[in-house]
């Protein structure tokens, strides 16, 4: 969220003169906030069914 905010604030600053530099910053924040929630919920989008449990 932080990241976001800071993306927004980066290119309301700059406005239609944003150029790929500036945004590097907060979208690095961005990723690493994503990677740090996704990434612990990854695995458990892997484990098999349990078996004599039946799906819906």
């Amino acid at each position: 969220m932080t990241g976001l905010v800071a993306l927004a604030l980066v290119v309301a600053h700059y406005g239609p003169n944003t150029t790929s530099v500036e945004p590097i910053a907060p979208l690095f924040v961005t990723g690493l906030g994503m990677g740090a929630v996704f990434a612990p919920l990854f695995p458990s989008t892997l484990v098999p069914p349990h078996k004599g449990l039946r799906s819906p």
